[in-house]
């Protein structure tokens, strides 16, 4: 691990200038690569996964001791992604599907997870290229224990100019078809913008404050990657994850995307008047 951003104090390590701290008090963890290439993308995503399990581990400790948190934002990011109401109370998330559960307890903690951050600042040379690098590690390792466990994954991967977008609610959030939600995108453009919509809404979330955040009158323009949905196949309860795939002359498109108002049709219209 290369950085950190943390809150509060730390341990001081013996007589050196490092610090030790508690998961609980990490908002961002990041681990960087000169040149990132396919070994060493797989590398820095084995470090990473190890901080998420780090914390889940801590997060799941917690929650048994009966400490309280506020799961709002995540009972927000479901609802948009599902179009159903999410659960207020610990009854109703029982009764949900196993994997309307699933899906909305990863959402929950990722809200207090650490944003975890891969920083390539060379490597891949087209959009392309570090999709399908990615694509064929995703491929190759399947399983709820995997790696890249969509709870695992980092939440930002940059090699140059190019990106991969985790959307866990926290600031992104797509919804997919089928039910299913995009869980990586990829970016060509913004990298410095991305990474800090990423640490601001963690800071603003994390130690209640106002971050100087704008109208958000334009959007990255993320294309999707990865999409997941939580499945049961053979008795066992997961995330299936499928893969997107285009070439570097579909992904060609401009860096952002404006907001537009959502048209309503004429129907719409007379039942609004």
């Amino acid at each position: 691990i290369d950085g950190m951003l943390v809150k509060g104090e730390g341990q001081r390590y013996g007589l050196t200038d490092q610090y030790i701290y508690p998961i609980e008090q990490v908002l961002c963890v990041l681990e960087v690569k000169k040149t990132l290439n396919k070994p060493e993308l797989i590398d820095g995503i084995e470090h990473l996964a190890a901080v998420q399990r780090l914390f889940k581990q801590s997060f799941c400790a917690q929650y048994e001791r009966g400490e309280k948190f506020d799961f709002d934002l995540a009972r927000e990011s479901y609802e948009k992604l599902t179009g159903r109401a999410g659960p207020r109370t610990d009854a109703a998330l029982d009764a949900l599907p196993a994997p309307d559960k699933l899906l909305y307890v990863m959402l929950a903690r990722q809200l207090y997870a650490p944003v975890t951050v891969l920083l390539g600042f060379d490597g891949y040379s087209t959009e392309h290229g570090l999709r399908e690098a990615m694509r064929n590690i995703v491929e190759s390792n399947i399983g709820n224990d995997s790696n890249i466990a969509p709870e695992l994954l980092p939440s930002l991967i940059t090699a140059g100019t190019f990106s991969l977008v985790k959307c866990t609610g926290r600031p992104y959030l797509i919804c997919g078809p089928e039910d299913g939600w995009v869980l990586l995108a990829s970016a060509r453009h913004n990298i410095a913008r991305i990474l800090l919509e990423f640490l601001w809404t963690k800071i603003a979330w994390f130690c209640s404050v106002r971050m100087p955040f704008g109208l958000d009158m334009d959007h990255e323009n993320l294309q999707e990657l990865l999409l997941a949905k939580g499945t049961i196949e053979n008795n066992q309860l997961g995330f299936k994850v499928r893969c997107f795939s285009y070439s570097e002359k579909e992904l060609r498109r401009p860096d952002v995307t404006a907001w537009e108002p959502t048209k309503l049709s004429a129907a719409a219209i007379a039942l609004a008047e």
